[in-house]
């Protein structure tokens, strides 16, 4: 679902200040849920009501 920062749901016309970036993960803060992006665009990603957040690379287990 794609809403605007004030709640209001919108089309992709390109009127928001957020754009979805492909091959990024975006991830949902209160269930968890992860979401990959295919195509890139405009809005922004929600979960629960709330903007979903870029989620942040795990790092690498150590080769020592």
């Amino acid at each position: 679902m794609l809403r605007g920062a004030d709640g209001a749901a919108r089309e992709l016309t390109g009127e928001s200040d957020m754009a979805n970036l492909m091959g990024k993960r975006y991830t949902c803060s209160v269930c968890e849920a992860t979401v990959l992006v295919t195509k890139a665009g405009e809005g922004e990603l929600s979960c629960h009501a709330q903007a979903m957040e870029i989620a942040q690379a795990k790092p690498l287990p150590s080769s020592d």
